[in-house]
């Protein structure tokens, strides 16, 4: 009832602008950078409310195209990509363990980045997916090297808990000099090559993000994550050999 009262008396307010987001081009953008990654599947970054594109309208555009993975950071926007399309989702990022009770786990699959959350969602017991998030030299909270073997010893433990993916990020992809992203690339394999010695195989290999996606193909990587370049913005700087490249994604949004 209060609310309602709230509604009443509230301020009216009213927008001086409105933005347009281009179908056409985000399609464009998606089928651009598939072009570019042939063989891979590209996971759509809706992150941010759609980096500011509208989560809700994003998910309504990609509906129908032959994206498998959507990726998000949180739990609410799941709870909004759930309403709106029937692909899958990646919650690319951690969440809180009391939420792991309110998702779908047929339709989400987590990125897991420490043995705590692998043991919170050991311990619900639900046939679900994760894709496991290395550090490669980033250094942020992510499965390390040193602990590589602990993690992959406790999911063997949890049969019901599948490694549909493994997955990185790149520090510094957008950097004209390669030499990070290519250690990263060579600690990834070989904690992968670990991986696979205790069993494990994923449907999923990915660590690109738009820079990199629109930079390299490198056939050992089957998945690229996207987020500027869907929405059109080109990350790579004038200097950069595969700048031409960028140039060719379109602005998918308009104020007026």
């Amino acid at each position: 009832m209060l609310n309602i009262f709230r509604s009443l008396f509230a301020p009216k307010l009213h927008s001086l602008n409105t933005i347009l987001i281009d179908k056409k081009a985000i399609l464009h953008n998606l089928s651009y950078l598939q072009s570019l990654h042939p063989y891979d599947q590209i996971i759509p970054v809706l992150k941010s409310n759609g980096y500011g594109h509208g989560l809700k309208q994003m998910c309504e555009i990609l509906a129908h195209s032959n994206v498998q993975l959507i990726g998000v950071d949180s739990f609410p926007e799941y709870q909004v990509v759930k309403k709106h399309t029937k692909k899958k989702v990646l919650i690319t990022w951690e969440t809180d363990v009391r939420n792991y009770r309110h998702f779908n786990w047929k339709r989400v699959s987590y990125a897991v980045y420490n043995l705590s959350t692998l043991e919170w969602i050991i311990n619900y017991k639900k046939k679900c997916t994760i894709h496991i998030f290395l550090n490669t030299w980033m250094n942020r909270e992510w499965v390390q090297m040193h602990e590589l073997d602990e993690f992959l010893t406790l999911l063997q433990s949890a049969p019901w808990v599948s490694v549909e993916g493994i997955m990185s990020h790149f520090a510094d992809a957008d950097n004209v000099n390669p030499s990070t992203t290519q250690l990263q690339i060579e600690n990834f394999k070989r904690m992968h090559e670990k991986i696979l010695s205790y069993g494990f195989e994923s449907q999923y290999r990915h660590i690109s993000a738009s820079a990199w996606a629109l930079k390299i193909y490198d056939e050992f990587f089957n998945a690229q994550r996207v987020g500027f370049s869907l929405y059109g913005y080109n990350p790579l700087s004038e200097n950069d050999p595969s700048y031409s490249k960028g140039e060719l994604l379109q602005p998918a949004m308009r104020i007026c």
